[in-house]
């Protein structure tokens, strides 16, 4: 039942993502928006999410009689505080920018958290398959794409935001509903180890210290994560030549949600089978693969075929950070370190974003694709060698 729970609550969470960021841009352009101004704000929130998330993943570990539970739906409550006020009082454009990036924020904060109170149940003997619920959010983020797209389309771009609005209530719902368990781990107090003794906790930069080799492989991860964005995010820029537009892009971003799920939902099965750490590393040469067919595509149907690498790049990576940090993180560090591999990969699609554009106007998209291809590259050496470690 907690399995089916989480794996709800990725459904709720992946439909909010997807009205709030996936159709940011026609939102906040409908509303007065510069094109400029909509990168500014997307931007913003995920560089602030990457800095907040690692201390909020500090204030769980340091305060664990606060249930996670709590801190999340507190964060759930704040983004739908920040979208209704938007959406019933319509406040001017700065108010406006400021709300919707606050929002934003809040959101995907949850994300180190709920996969942490994964880690919790597990810990305690109440299995959670985190694979079943990233396999049920990515299919539930293809749905929504499509579906809002339509729902856009005919009824415009308000009842995008009251969908929003009733999924985070749905969130909330979800997560409040998640059971107490027993605060004792094999005959000890929680927070102690088997001896009984008092389990110290550390700060947050004394965990990037203690836990040095780890934070490395975590930087080659940001890494493939920007070859990632660049390759989603301007996907439009390969269509169009091909005399693609938008319908395109959703279309690929659903064949490619699609083809990552069936690994996903299977991805605690596999990886009890096959080595994470070899996944991490092959994750890095799939993106360069996907980058070179990238650069080579000259239809739209082959783009469409390209994007089923998903399975193997995205598919790979995503859900291999998990486990690992589940293997290199000691207990009592575990929401810092499912948060610091969040800010992470959240930090390296900002950058992907905001690089990948640049070099878009300055040299065209196949010199963006190329610069992914070779980010991806170099992120597969580094989690390679720090692997090693």
């Amino acid at each position: 039942m907690l399995t089916l729970r989480y794996s709800f609550y990725q459904s709720a969470f992946f439909l909010t993502c997807a009205g709030i960021f996936g159709f940011a841009a026609t939102y906040l352009l409908e509303k007065g928006f510069q094109t400029s101004e909509v990168g500014v704000i997307l931007a913003s929130s995920n560089l602030l999410s990457c800095m907040l998330q690692p201390f909020l993943g500090d204030f769980a570990d340091r305060f664990p009689k606060i249930r996670l539970q709590n801190l999340i739906a507190a964060c759930l409550a704040f983004t739908l505080l920040c979208f209704a006020v938007i959406q019933l009082l319509q406040p001017p454009l700065m108010a406006f920018g400021v709300l919707y990036v606050a929002g934003g924020l809040s959101l995907t904060s949850t994300t180190p958290l709920a996969n942490a109170l994964c880690v919790y149940y597990n810990q305690r003997g109440y299995a959670v398959d985190y694979g079943i619920g990233s396999g049920i959010g990515s299919l539930s983020y293809s749905f929504a794409t499509l579906s809002l797209g339509y729902i856009i389309s005919a009824l415009g771009t308000d009842w995008m935001i009251w969908i929003v609005l009733v999924s985070l209530a749905v969130e909330i719902t979800i997560t409040l509903g998640y059971p107490k368990v027993p605060e004792r781990e094999n005959g000890f107090p929680a927070g102690t180890d088997s001896t009984g003794q008092a389990v110290q906790r550390v700060s947050l930069w004394a965990f990037l210290g203690k836990y040095r080799y780890f934070v490395v492989t975590v930087s080659g991860a940001m890494m493939i994560a920007m070859c990632h964005s660049m390759a989603e995010n301007y996907l439009i820029n390969l269509f169009q030549p091909m005399g693609g537009d938008s319908r395109n892009v959703g279309s690929a971003l659903a064949i490619a949600g699609f083809t990552a799920a069936p690994l996903m939902l299977l991805f605690e099965k596999i990886q009890k089978k096959v080595d994470i750490l070899l996944l991490m590393r092959l994750s890095g040469i799939f993106y360069v693969l996907k980058a070179v067919l990238m650069f080579f595509a000259t239809s739209v149907w082959q783009v469409y075929a390209i994007v089923c690498l998903q399975t193997f790049t995205y598919g790979f990576i995503y859900p291999s950070l998990y486990y690992f940090t589940k293997m290199k993180v000691g207990k009592n560090d575990m929401v810092k370190g499912q948060a610091v591999v969040v800010a992470a990969f959240t930090l390296g699609t900002a950058l992907g974003s905001l690089v990948g554009g640049k070099v878009i106007d300055a040299y065209g998209f196949r010199a963006m694709i190329l610069l992914a291809g070779l980010l991806a590259g170099l992120g597969a050496a580094v989690i390679n060698l720090s692997i090693k470690k």
